[in-house]
């Protein structure tokens, strides 16, 4: 009983109370205030919030100096951590997120509020995360603990007279929360990660104690672990397992935060341990790797599906929906990234029970893990090769800024934190477990000291080839200034970098010092120029303290040290940039040059020591070294797809001369390139090649480009511009424009030589040039039209004394006379005197013979000849080459009939490299037996190619491992087969293309596609009726749509689909198959009304097939084609139908969660939102969403496709600062896991730009959109509309950031692009025109923005109707206009009507209908009518502060009485 000291109530009383009455009610009433809100008075909480009855109290504040959650005492050096939950009558000083009721507080005998703490809020992650445990904040009756029930005490003593308390049970909270923190030695950069997530599970609420656990799992654990008590963290209850001590109908969770590297995890220990504590706790396993990264882990989950029988129950009592036990007999164990997204999932599948179950990834304990055998020692190069292609960008360019210094775990932070402030300890933990490192010794990882890890041998020189020169020396600079703090030495180290040059100081003679020298050495190496003689000397003092230790006085040094390091590193020097490239990313086994760059004139190869250092090319990751570093004599940096150099190289002296003083000259590259052309066979490609090597030491990049077709040269250009470092990708569409204005300003390279090998066709060769630059061209060619753009060189026969000169070098010791002879005969023409040489040699048959068995060939050979010219058959090769093969010929037929058919089948690919793969391994074809007996057995295979090659009938590039063929060879073989053997040997070789298609257009198969393709075309593949040979056929299709070369795919589509009509029929699957990759091929380039024609008719004809019918694959596939074309037609009603039956089907037929379906979601979401059904678009996009994470991973391109668009969805329905807070997670996500010039990673970008400017952040949206126009402008030509519909967005972000001239020049140009691209009526122009209208108003061309609004909103009203939100958009700005030129009734007429619509079709929130109520109120006060015109801005205003916060652009220009502007985007198709 509490009483008023001063004998006076504080209120008046009525008057049938008396004081003691209205004293008992105040202080009643002052307790229910401080403990019990729920009763009798609503707590000030929205009406979403959870009822107070279930809202847990909060967490105190941790003491000042203290760890979360823990207790005055200090923590003792062993023992677990506890954290328990507040004491009852305590307020939490943590405040509440905006719009959340504060947690209940418990009153005792006496209210005493704790003392109010200073309140830090958490990090946005920290805060992320508490919101998704927050299914978890349950309370339930205490079975032990009881609290005055006042109420009921002031009631019972009101009825009986007797103060006698009246107790309830206390509301707990209902569950214990246990964290398991993994030990083991790769969690030690986690540990920051580990702090946060317990003040996230202490601030949550949700748990009576958080205790922690530590268990290194580096070692198999018992039957029962107890935790490592090595910690600092206190013991409490004595618990050898986090399941220990669960009081009776108490429940437990119990989190494992592991990388899953440690050994337990391997021998399964680990999951067994998982399984005992699932059995009577809710366990789940929390991967601090990102998902990608799991397989290489010990803990592989499996998609399962869960029925939980009740809130809180343990994994041992769940249950699958089937019935059916659990594999193994153990509960699944659900395994989690520590995101989240992720953990509030799984909250809501422990706390919210689902009859139908939930889908999960989670272990299963009792399935076996698949054994893997031990893989061999990797070298150096291996390693590296195997950590770029799984490894993030980030991870790879920490890797190489660590290979500059010596490595513990204090300087690996320290060196990250130097360039990435905010980077993820993932990117450490990418490094330590990606097989890069060894741990030395048994060093502390953590002491600053000392030196804990190091480079496996050759990986450190690797990367710091891959490193920047400039970063490199500054990181070994900041890391040994650091270190040198604690021991003076290495401040001697640090200072040296200064002078490398000079002669060291003394230094301590200690073993201690050993591995700084090394690391030192090595990064000048890396430096090379004037680094090299410090790095001899460090080198030198290295190899005397071994010495020391070797003789007895001194103990070695545990590191060894690698051979021949004094002159290169030899892993070093066998790695290429192509190494380093996308492609070696992607598949390192995937076709690159591996030719290597010749040793220029009076320079050592790469096993002696250059002057500049050994030879470790540079990288796409590493920057260029600036031109004037070179020096004279240094070979190319840049070097691809040269041949190797010809050993038996004669004469042309003269030639070469004349050819390097016009390369020497001053002129324009793209105006003069020079020209070698002449007949095939005088040897243009050997003078070009000899001239290369001869002179590659002029250059900084040469590359070699075979040109007879232009997806060839694209190949090459796509290649080169990795080699540049241009970080373009794979794409040729955007790779080769790159490359050509890399090439066009001379960097990263000023002297480069492009050459052009076999360039027929001066239009289809001549569009690949650079426009200007610093460079050279050289093409050959035997086109003589070439001198109309360039100037020629014409490459004739040889000299006789050049013929007699090979014949020598090549051939036996012939007298000078017998030579001349043989040159006479053959008409000194190059090709057949080297055919010559080699059968001389190997039949070793004397000149008269030769000569007599030439002149019956020759005879042969013109009695043919006249034949196949009488018969219309044209014949490009000279008698004299024909004679002389034939002879070779007959020979092959005679001794190996196996290897002649080998040479006739590769007659009829094209006169280019073939690949050995197409002949390897070949099972189960359709051959002659004689060529079937040589393919199906690799030492015959091998054996027929060096017959073969003995007589000089093809040449072998042992480094590509490609054979090919001269075209005048491959004329003489064709010109003597029979029309029988043609066909056959013809289908021969269609049936080995097919045999090496990869059947998968994946950018990792693009470089094998692109050589198969050449072939296809020469050895006319598209005309072969075997089915394998067709399903190629439309994989190259695909591959040049995909690719980027979009006019070859419409080229070679066409070629293919108009064949197979005439031979297949109009209605055969696969014609139809290729066809619609011709309409999709038509679309990207713009072609919109001939691809709805061929869609529609595609649709048709499947529809009527017999094999095909509605729910066919094909057809489905085909609607949204025919959907697609419709939303582009403006016929948006026809797209939202068929997107929905070719959804409803897709889900009939597939399953929702198969891939397609999922695409088919996506593009049925885009066609309502293009109809304005943001609402159902955005549950679509939503349930998509969720289905693409859980099936196909976060960071999927489906999942990340969809992310984007369910955030337009998001941004549509009102809610943008939702929208962009999504879209930036998104974005980010795809920074990390899609390459920058990808479609789906440019659409985020694109999207998150508009984000940023919808939530009012108008600089960082104008910074993206212009990133995103330029990727567009990069990938596209114009007229294009995904360019188009940028620039029109970027006209709005000019606009918002006051450039209003720029907006206007843009929103006009983007306007006629549309009418060209779309059409006047299509809505994107429409769209247009309104944005454009809002600029024009602004610069005060009212008259004309208001003749473009009139116009326009008609044509809204006919194609999407008058309800359609950018109809309303339209409307709300012609009353702007009309407002303007102070037509206020006309005005207010306008505005009236569309507010009614907005509301009803937006909602009361929505901005662009507080925008629409914001101009409203202004027409009223124009009118007069202040009062209402008040109330309607006072209430639109007080929304748009709730809803985009009174910071917000449109917020403050609404207090300002500024009329609101509206826009519209053109989301991407």
């Amino acid at each position: 009983m509490t009483q008023d000291p001063g004998g006076r109530s504080s209120q008046r009383g009525r008057p049938d109370l008396d004081w003691q009455q209205i004293a008992d009610a105040l202080w009643l009433t002052v307790c229910r205030a401080e403990t019990d809100r729920e009763a009798g008075r609503p707590a000030p909480a929205p009406p979403s919030a959870a009822p107070p009855a279930q809202e847990p109290p909060r967490a105190p504040d941790p003491p000042r100096g203290s760890p979360p959650g823990a207790e005055d005492e200090a923590p003792e050096p062993e023992g677990e951590l506890v954290l328990s939950a507040p004491r009852p009558v305590e307020l939490v000083g943590v405040p509440a997120p905006s719009g959340e009721p504060l947690g209940q507080a418990v009153a005792a005998d006496v209210v005493t509020p704790a003392p109010r703490l200073a309140a830090v809020s958490p990090p946005t992650a920290e805060r992320a995360l508490s919101r998704a445990l927050r299914p978890l904040r349950r309370t339930s009756p205490s079975p032990v603990a009881n609290e005055v029930d006042e109420e009921a005490t002031a009631e019972r003593a009101a009825r009986e007279g007797l103060w006698l308390p009246s107790c309830v049970p206390v509301r707990e909270r209902w569950m214990d929360m246990v964290l398991v923190v993994d030990r083991s030695s790769s969690m030690v950069v986690w540990r920051r990660t580990v702090d946060h997530l317990v003040t996230v599970l202490v601030r949550t609420g949700a748990f009576r104690t958080v205790s922690v656990r530590r268990i290194n799992f580096d070692h198999p654990l018992p039957a029962d672990p107890a935790g490592d008590r090595s910690g600092p963290v206190r013991e409490r209850g004595g618990g050898r397992s986090p399941v220990d001590g669960i009081p009776p109908r108490g429940k437990r969770a119990v989190l494992v935060l592991t990388d899953g590297i440690g050994a337990a995890w391997a021998d399964e220990t680990g999951k067994r341990a998982l399984a005992r504590w699932a059995r009577q706790a809710t366990v789940a396993v929390l991967h601090v790797l990102n998902q990608g990264h799991w397989h290489h882990t010990g803990l592989t989950p499996e998609r399962v599906r869960v029925r939980v029988p009740e809130p809180g129950a343990p994994n041992g009592t769940w249950q699958r929906p089937d019935g059916a036990p659990w594999p193994g007999g153990e509960p699944p164990v659900p395994v989690l990234e520590l995101e989240a997204r992720w953990l509030h999932r799984w909250a809501q599948l422990v706390t919210r029970p689902s009859a139908r179950g939930r889908d999960t990834l989670a272990l299963l304990p009792g399935v076996p893990a698949e054994r893997w055998e031990r893989e061999p020692e990797p070298t150096a190069r291996e390693r590296v090769f195997r950590f770029r292609a799984t490894a993030s960008p980030s991870a790879f360019k920490l890797a190489s800024r660590l290979a500059a210094a010596p490595l513990n775990i204090p300087v690996m932070e320290f060196v990250q934190g130097m360039h990435e402030p905010q980077g993820s300890p993932g990117d450490l933990a990418e490094i330590l477990l990606g097989g890069l490192l060894r741990k030395v010794g048994a060093a502390d990882p953590m002491d600053e000291t000392g030196i804990g890890y190091e480079f496996h041998q050759g990986v450190r020189e690797l990367l710091l080839s891959a490193g920047m020169r400039d970063e490199s020396l500054y990181i070994l600079r900041s890391v040994l200034d650091r270190l040198g703090r604690r021991w003076k030495p290495l401040h001697v180290l640090r200072d040296a970098l200064n002078h490398p040059s000079q002669t060291l100081p003394e230094l301590p003679d200690t073993e201690r010092l050993l591995p700084y020298m090394r690391v030192q050495e090595q990064v000048y190496k890396a430096l090379s120029g004037p680094y090299l003689e410090g790095a001899r000397t460090f080198h030198a003092r290295v190899l005397a303290h071994q010495a020391l230790g070797r003789s007895g006085e001194r103990r070695g040094d545990p590191v060894e040290d690698p051979p021949n390091r004094g002159s290169s590193f030899p892993e070093a020097a066998a790695v290429t940039d192509s190494m380093m490239s996308r492609n070696s990313r992607s598949n390192p086994s995937s076709p690159k040059d591996e030719s290597s760059p010749p040793s220029a004139h009076g320079t050592p190869g790469a096993a002696g020591e250059h002057p500049r250092g050994s030879f470790v090319p540079v990288t796409a990751a590493r920057s260029l070294p600036a031109v004037e570093e070179r020096r004279a004599g240094d070979p190319p940096a840049i070097w691809g797809n040269v041949p190797p150099r010809n050993n038996n190289f004669t004469g042309r002296q003269a030639l070469l001369d004349t050819l390097h003083e016009r390369l020497s000259s001053e002129g324009t590259a793209a105006v003069l390139p020079e020209a070698l052309h002449g007949l095939g066979g005088v040897g243009k490609s050997q003078i070009a090649l000899e001239y290369v090597h001869q002179h590659a030491s002029d250059y900084d990049a040469v590359w070699w480009i075979p040109a007879e077709r232009p997806e060839q040269i694209r190949q090459a250009l796509v290649q080169l511009a990795d080699r540049l470092g241009l970080h373009v990708g794979q794409e040729s569409n955007i790779a080769v424009p790159s490359v050509l204005e890399a090439l066009r300003t001379g960097r990263p390279c000023r002297d480069w030589l492009l050459v052009f090998d076999n360039a027929e066709e001066l239009e289809t060769v001549r569009p690949f040039f650079p426009s200007g630059g610093p460079g050279r061209i050289l093409v050959t060619s035997r086109n003589a039209q070439w001198s109309r753009a360039a100037r020629t060189v014409e490459v004739d026969v040889f000299d006789r004394e050049e013929s007699i000169e090979l014949l020598l070098r090549r051939g036996p010791e012939l007298p000078h006379e017998q030579a001349d002879r043989v040159a006479d005969a053959l008409g000194d023409l190059p090709l057949a005197i080297e055919q010559a040489a080699a059968w001389l040699t190997e039949t070793g048959m004397p000149v008269d013979e030769y000569l007599h068995v030439f002149e019956d060939e020759r005879a042969d050979v013109s009695t043919r000849r006249a034949e196949l010219l009488a018969q219309g058959v044209p014949v490009d090769y000279p008698e004299p080459v024909a004679a002389a093969w034939n002879m070779s010929l007959r020979r092959l037929s005679e001794h190996h009939p196996g290897a002649l058919q080998l040479l006739q089948v590769c007659s009829f690919f094209a006169p280019e490299p073939i690949s050995r793969r197409l002949f390897s391994g070949v099972r189960g074809v359709s051959l002659s037996p004689e060529l079937s007996e040589v393919l199906q057995d690799p030492i015959k295979l091998g054996h027929a190619i060096r017959e073969i090659n003995r007589y000089a009938l093809i040449k072998i590039n042992h480094r590509n491992n490609t054979i090919e063929m001269h075209r005048l060879v491959q004329a003489v073989l064709i010109g003597q087969m029979s029309p029988q053997q043609q066909a056959d040997m013809r289908h021969g070789a269609h049936v080995l293309l097919a045999y090496g298609d990869p059947n998968d257009v994946t950018p990792v198969n693009w470089p094998r596609y692109a050589d198969l393709l050449s072939h296809v075309r020469a050895s006319r593949a598209l005309e072969c009726d075997d089915k394998w040979v067709r399903q190629m056929v439309r994989n190259l299709i695909r591959f040049l749509f995909v690719w980027g070369d979009h006019q070859g795919a419409r080229e070679f589509g066409g070629q293919v689909v108009e064949t197979w009509r005439q031979s297949l029929g109009e209605d055969s699957l696969e014609t139809l198959a290729a066809s619609r990759t011709l309409g999709h091929t038509l679309t990207a380039l713009g072609h919109y009304e001939e691809a709805r024609e061929l869609n529609d008719r595609i649709l048709e004809l499947l529809r009527a097939h017999p094999q095909a019918g509605e729910n066919n694959e094909d057809t489905i596939a085909t609607m949204g084609a025919v959907a697609n074309s419709a939303r582009l037609q403006g016929d948006y009603t026809r797209s939202v139908e068929l997107e929905k039956d070719r959804w409803t089907r897709a889900v009939r037929v597939f399953g929702d969660e198969d891939p397609y379906t999922l695409g088919a979601a996506n593009d049925y979401g885009l066609a309502l939102r293009a109809m304005g059904d943001f609402k159902r678009a955005q549950e679509i996009h939503q349930s998509a969403r969720d289905t693409a994470a859980i099936v196909l991973g976060e960071d999927s391109l489906t999942t990340l496709l969809l992310s984007t668009h369910l955030s337009s969805d998001i941004r549509g329905n009102g809610q943008y600062h939702t929208a962009r807070a999504m879209q930036e997670e998104t974005f980010a996500r795809a920074v990390r896991s899609v390459p920058p010039n990808a479609p789906v990673f440019i659409n985020a970008m694109r999207t998150l730009a508009v984000a940023r400017r919808k939530a009012g952040d108008h600089e960082g949206a104008i910074e993206l959109t212009r990133q995103a126009l330029d990727s567009y402008r990069l990938r596209y030509i114009e007229p294009n509309l995904d360019i188009t519909t940028a620039e029109m967005n970027l006209s709005m972000d000019l606009r918002q950031n006051a450039d209003l001239a720029g907006a206007r020049e843009l929103g006009m140009k983007s306007l006629e692009d549309l009418r060209i691209i779309l059409g006047p009526r299509h809505p994107y122009t429409s769209s247009a025109a309104t944005n454009l209208a809002v600029t024009l108003r602004l610069l005060g061309e009212t008259e004309e923005a208001l003749a473009l609004n009139k116009e326009t909103l008609p044509v809204f009203v006919d194609t999407l109707g008058a309800d359609h939100p950018s109809t309303l958009v339209c409307a709300i700005n012609l009353a702007s206009d009309l407002y303007t030129l102070a037509d206020y009734e006309e005005a207010h007429g306008l505005d009236t009507e569309s507010l009614a619509v907005c509301r009803e079709r937006l909602g009361e929130d929505h901005p662009t209908t507080l925008a629409c109520a914001v101009n409203l109120s202004a027409d009223l006060r124009a009118l007069g009518e202040s009062r209402s015109a008040e109330e309607l801005h006072n209430d639109a205003l007080e929304r748009f502060r709730r809803v985009l916060s009174a910071q917000h652009p449109a917020t403050i220009a609404a207090a300002r009485g500024i009329r609101a502007d509206c826009d519209l985007e053109a989301y991407t198709y």
